[in-house]
């Protein structure tokens, strides 16, 4: 073989080389911005529910403050607590 056709073949295998490794990188390039984008979709539903529970716990603080016996009482009574009260006044 010259050294003319032997150029011309490593030229070629070298594109044949350069062209697949581009193709598996943009493949690879699509997946990642894919997975990005669902990762962005997902930190926007996580950013709603947060501010959405933020405000329920902000609510719930109002309501306790506002209620604070009644919520006691209705906490005491469903967990089944007992006030000092009551054992107190058995002894």
């Amino acid at each position: 073989m010259d050294a003319v056709t032997r150029a011309d073949t490593f030229f070629f295998v070298t594109t044949v080389a350069v062209v697949a490794v581009a193709l598996i990188v943009v493949v690879a390039l699509w997946y990642v911005i894919r997975i990005l984008a669902d990762i962005r979709g997902l930190s926007k539903k996580i950013k709603d529910e947060g501010s959405e529970v933020v405000e329920d716990v902000h609510s719930l603080r109002v309501t306790i403050k506002k209620e604070g016996k009644k919520t006691g009482d209705f906490l005491t009574r469903i967990l089944g607590l007992q006030s000092n009260k009551k054992t107190k006044n058995k002894k």
